[in-house]
């Protein structure tokens, strides 16, 4: 199955205080597309590389769950193909509807967005998984990030009877 990633995100305020976005798309390691949201609202665009190539017919569901066929670059019927058989829950019906190609690139900038914000974050603080945190949310303490530092944290925590579940900056910090 092909791995595909974002890279070069690029945010932008967009219409309505709504957040764009533009986005390189790589399929195992190479660049396919360009992605844009303008943040109007509307579907993103894409602007597959192998524009120029024969279209591929692939076989795909709409959100409906209805079959078709939808003729597509061969980078993009990739990305369909990878797609296949993914369900989201949708919030505002709470169905389970097909993936679909913005959803899809909606998650992955996410992704990339959030870990480039933990990285930054772990430069300058020790952030922590602690048994009493709540779910989604870390212990952050201002120093930075060395051995000497978290053998202190491991003494404090053990001292104040907390449990260290995750040292946040080994995930982040080379």
């Amino acid at each position: 199955m092909s791995k595909f990633e974002v890279k070069g995100v690029k945010s932008f305020p967009g219409h309505d205080g709504m957040k764009g976005f533009s986005a390189n798309l790589y399929c195992d390691g190479k660049k396919v597309c360009e992605v844009f949201d303008l943040a109007y609202g509307g579907c993103y665009e894409y602007r597959w590389l192998d524009y120029k190539k024969p279209r591929v017919v692939v076989k795909t569901t709409n959100y409906k769950g209805e079959s078709f066929d939808r003729k597509c670059t061969p980078a993009e019927a990739k990305l369909v193909k990878h797609l296949e058989g993914k369900t989201y829950e949708c919030p505002y019906s709470g169905e389970t509807r097909p993936l679909g190609e913005d959803m899809y690139l909606a998650e992955i900038v996410e992704e990339y967005e959030n870990e480039k914000r933990m990285k930054r974050l772990c430069r300058t603080k020790v952030m922590v998984k602690l048994a009493s945190d709540k779910e989604d949310t870390y212990s952050t303490f201002k120093a930075k990030w060395s051995p000497e530092v978290k053998a202190k944290l491991e003494e404090w925590a053990k001292k104040n009877g907390e449990t260290v579940i995750e040292w946040v900056n080994e995930r982040y910090v080379a």
